[in-house]
């Protein structure tokens, strides 16, 4: 036996209502069951009224012993307001790493259901049924096709550029500025290692070796150099962020590591230098500084493929040979200024000026790994502390400031006398120094920037230049930009170009929508996807730093 419920229309089975609301293919797929056991379909009986249900009406018993047939007529029906239908996804995997064109034709043409499942734009026109991926622009009468498993078709993107246009560079720079803003460590680190890939260039070996050739990035050995060693953690994000970038479906680009470390030092100084705004705002500070990010750079520099760990040894080091004193010809302070001068200038082929002011670059960041963790690992200055402001460190002179007018000798025999002494210091180490109260500390290549050389046969007065830049910010940064830009083309000999322009970002089938983290070119999936690989980078360094 089973129940019967009463006939009358306004008690009818809610079950049956809901699943004609939400999936008239059930009802379709009822009557082709019915058709095929030989029993008259629904509409096969007699012809229904104007209604969503009718019950055919027999006589009761007493008792529950008989079955109730519901008979159905479906018609469209539109849903009440503040409900929204459910809309059958195709089954399928995606790919977040495929490559789709950068300009798709209309052969590529597909089934979609959101724009996530187009390269361009996912035309709908009736939004309870699938769409058509559309390109350049919506068409007056999209095809609404069926919804299938098979999974949509993808264009390739063919021919991958190794410049990238200015709408791919937005996409680029929405990716660094969403996780700069969770992780404000990433602008000292991203300098570091920009210069710690460009500085292993050596021009005076025969070939040249090393420079801006994304060797630090792509062979691991470099990173298990001393001098190299706290760096897994930022270029792993960085390398989650190339990866992000170039299987996002607006770009098709195959831009080089070499690229993505000069770039990443790049952003940092424009976007901490001067008024810090976070780079997802309207402002015409932000406008000024997304252009400048866009077509201030030059790309194009290839990727070594025979990296060599030797290389480091161009970098200079923390502790050059001395006769252990702080002051004196061959003192501490005289063996630091002659590192500089042996590895920046004599190697690099940088002036005094420029390296001095590339030296500069420690105004932000922390002296991580190389006198410990925990409490020894401060800042050079305040400014420069991850956390100095809501938005990060701040990008200035403050570091060549601090050399000149904060540490109270005039040279390194004050330095080292008993007064004034190393104030304001209150440690010193073998080959750094410590301001306690503050948590500051410097090398002795930082304090060889502030005194006049003891000895001009190992390396020129330094502290000149420190003088020029503490005193005017802007020279600073002017100065800055330009010994950046050189050193990113250390051992370069490829033509480099600024990003394609101009380019149609109209056609690009996200612009500027609100992801949670303010104004993006990357869409809500593009960031939970980027944040997913950024987990799985931090991850990854905790496990190679064991």
């Amino acid at each position: 036996a089973t129940y019967k419920p009463s006939n009358n229309p306004k008690m009818m089975n809610f079950s049956i209502a809901l699943v004609t609301l939400l999936l008239p293919s059930a009802v379709s797929a009822q009557r082709q069951l019915r058709t095929e056991r030989g029993k008259p379909s629904v509409d096969e009986k007699r012809p229904q009224p104007d209604k969503l249900t009718s019950v055919v009406e027999r006589p009761q018993p007493d008792k529950f012993t008989s079955t109730i047939d519901f008979d159905v007529d479906v018609k469209p029906i539109k849903p009440p307001i503040g409900f929204l239908r459910p809309t059958q996804r195709p089954t399928r995997k995606i790919d977040i790493f495929r490559k789709p064109t950068q300009s798709p034709t209309p052969a590529c043409e597909s089934t979609c259901d959101t724009d996530e499942d187009c390269p361009p734009i996912c035309e709908k026109q009736n939004p309870y049924a699938p769409g058509t991926c559309v390109y350049p622009g919506p068409t007056s009468s999209p095809t609404i096709a069926a919804i299938t498993t098979d999974a949509p078709t993808t264009c390739l993107c063919a021919s991958p550029g190794i410049v990238p246009d200015e709408c791919e560079l937005d996409i680029l720079i929405d990716m660094m500025e969403m996780d700069v803003a969770l992780n404000h460590n990433l602008f000292g680190q991203w300098t570091r290692a920009a210069f710690h890939d460009a500085g292993t260039f050596n021009q005076n070996s025969t070939p040249t070796e090393g420079g801006a050739n994304g060797c630090l990035m792509n062979f691991p050995p470099m990173r298990l150099e001393p001098e190299n060693n706290f760096l897994n953690d930022p270029l792993n994000h960085l390398e989650a962020i190339k990866n992000n970038w170039h299987s996002h479906p607006d770009t098709c680009i195959d831009v080089s590591s070499a690229d993505m470390l000069q770039f990443a030092m790049f952003f940092v100084v424009v976007r901490q230098s001067n008024l810090i705004e976070p780079l997802n705002l309207g402002t015409p500070n932000v406008i000024a500084k997304r252009n400048l990010l866009k077509t201030g750079f030059a790309w194009g520099r290839p990727d070594e493929t025979q990296c060599d760990t030797m290389w480091v040894d161009n970098l200079p080091g923390f502790s050059p040979p001395n006769d252990g004193n702080i002051a004196g010809p061959n003192g501490r302070c005289a063996a630091a200024g002659g590192e500089i001068k042996t590895k920046m200038m004599d190697r690099n082929g940088f002036t005094a000026e420029e390296a001095t002011v590339l030296i500069g670059a420690h105004t932000i960041g922390l002296v991580r790994n190389t006198f410990g963790s925990g409490s020894f690992a401060g800042p050079w200055v305040s400014d420069g502390a991850d956390n100095a402001t809501p938005d990060g460190p701040v990008f200035n002179n403050k570091y060549h400031d601090f050399l000149i007018n904060t540490i109270v000798a005039n040279d390194a025999s004050q330095f080292a006398a008993p007064s004034p002494g190393i104030v304001p210091f209150t440690m010193q180490f073998g080959d750094w120094f410590r301001d306690v109260p503050n948590d500051l500390d410097h090398l002795d290549t930082d304090i060889a920037l502030a005194f006049p050389s003891e000895n001009l046969g190992m390396h020129p007065d330094f502290s000149v230049h420190s003088a020029a830049f503490a005193g005017n910010n802007a020279f600073f940064l002017s100065k800055f930009m330009a010994a950046m830009d050189k050193m990113g083309k250390l051992g370069v000999s490829d033509a480099l170009q600024p990003a394609n322009a101009p380019c149609s970002c109209s056609s690009r089938r996200r612009l500027q929508e609100d992801n949670g983290f303010g104004k993006s070119f990357i869409s809500l999936n593009d960031a939970l996807a980027l944040a997913r690989d950024l987990g799985n980078a931090t991850s990854w360094a905790l496990m190679q730093n064991l």
